[in-house]
């Protein structure tokens, strides 16, 4: 049984190209939660064209769940990360909902903590009317909670990218974007292929996806015959790095390489106020607007890879730029990196329930198996997965910072798993 994709998306034809909006559920207030966590439900009533057409049962809803980091540093990107998805609700449920019921997401803080995490996991799983969950955003929570989501066999689609996720033997969790398997290795294949670096000095944040990523990272580059300098861990919260930034340029590198989130915006800054300039600076997911924000001008030049599309204004595909339109008017924001597998993602788990006719887990788990489903706000990509539960058709993308808060698409790269 497959989803009534011809209506969401003649729904999303009239929001996003023609500039219509539709009238979207407005997020509550935050709740204190039994499992220590916040909550945010879409809480607003029937859109317009569902109310007019009568076709949508509200006595009876379909809920999801979600976690994400929704305070602490890096937040920002996850707040526009629960709007969007807020916003693909509603515009399911504008095209009639999922087996004709209303779809309710309620969104976590899990603060990006693992304790936090598995506390707010629990208290999920622990509630019979969740029929999937989206998250967590943080690798480091999701292999916490991963025992947890396990034995609940609770439908689960994530962006966490470490790759160990998918090799603990889990039949229920689905990743949405590239994992850190290849992100790595494309990274170091880029830098030694395409920008001739011989030595590269590594550094990451210390959290699972950091030296997750910077790990696959070094693994590739030796066996390409780089030679790292130096493998370094700094704090998230660290303000000064001009210790380890010292000893890099001591160690003169062809290139630095990061794992790191936020704090990427400040260590660049530092780097090129230490003269490091010539250095090739290349990290993954680089291109997010708060470390565009703190790195500013500093950041021209610098090389990333990430799983985000082209959101370049110049370039962006059609498909991007509804989407990118659709958020500007929605809640007067762009899209962050995250955002548009986020959005997807909602889809995807609601095209299973449909396609499952029902929210028996085990039925859901199997449609998400069968997963065929073009992007919708991504022309490039499709949804399928393997039978890890990875991507099946993953794909990453090489930007260059051309200009304060600007990157631009170099390159668009299908990646095979090894």
């Amino acid at each position: 049984m497959k989803m009534k994709k011809k209506s969401i998306l003649a729904v999303l034809l009239v929001l996003g190209m023609m500039g219509s909006v539709c009238a979207c559920g407005k997020e509550a207030e935050p709740a204190s939660t039994p499992q220590g966590g916040t909550e945010a439900t879409t809480a607003g009533g029937t859109s317009e064209g569902a109310a007019a057409s009568g076709t949508l049962d509200e006595s009876n809803p379909i809920y999801l769940a979600a976690t994400m980091p929704l305070t602490g540093e890096d937040v920002y990107q996850w707040e526009v990360q629960k709007k969007v998805m807020l916003m693909a609700v509603d515009e399911i449920n504008a095209a009639g909902g999922v087996l004709g019921r209303k779809v309710i997401l309620d969104c976590y803080d899990d603060a990006g903590d693992p304790q936090q995490g598995v506390t707010v996991i629990q208290g999920i799983v622990d509630d019979s009317k969740y029929a999937g969950l989206l998250g967590p955003a943080y690798s480091g929570v999701t292999l916490a909670a991963l025992p947890i989501t396990m034995e609940a066999n609770i439908p689960q689609v994530t962006n966490a990218s470490n790759s160990q996720i998918t090799e603990q033997g889990a039949t229920n969790i689905f990743i949405n974007s590239i994992n850190d398997s290849l992100m790595g290795p494309v990274a170091a294949m880029y830098l030694h292929d395409t920008l001739g670096a011989k030595s590269v000095a590594i550094v990451h944040n210390k959290t699972t996806w950091g030296q997750g990523v910077t790990e696959k990272f070094k693994a590739k580059a030796e066996e390409l015959g780089m030679t790292v300098t130096s493998f370094q861990g700094v704090d998230t919260d660290s303000a000064d790095y001009s210790a380890i930034l010292t000893k890099i340029k001591n160690e003169n590198p062809d290139a630095i390489y990061t794992g790191m989130a936020v704090e990427a915006g400040r260590f660049r800054k530092q780097m090129v106020s230490l003269g490091m300039t010539d250095m090739i600076f290349i990290g993954a997911e680089l291109d997010g607007a708060e470390i565009m924000d703190q790195a500013g001008a500093d950041l021209v030049g610098a090389y990333t890879i990430s799983s985000a599309p082209d959101r370049n204004e110049k370039t962006m595909n059609d498909a991007t730029r509804a989407f990118t339109e659709r958020c500007q008017a929605d809640f007067g924001l762009n899209p962050e990196p995250w955002s548009f597998y986020a959005y997807d993602s909602v889809f995807v788990i609601a095209d299973a329930i449909e396609r499952a006719g029902s929210t028996e887990k085990e039925a859901v788990i199997a449609a998400l198996r069968e997963t065929e489903m073009d992007g919708i706000c991504m022309e490039e990509f499709h949804w399928s997965f393997d039978e890890k539960g990875r991507l099946a058709e993953p794909i990453t993308f090489v930007w260059q910072c051309t200009a304060a808060g600007e990157f631009s698409q170099i390159e668009k790269i299908s990646a095979k798993y090894e």
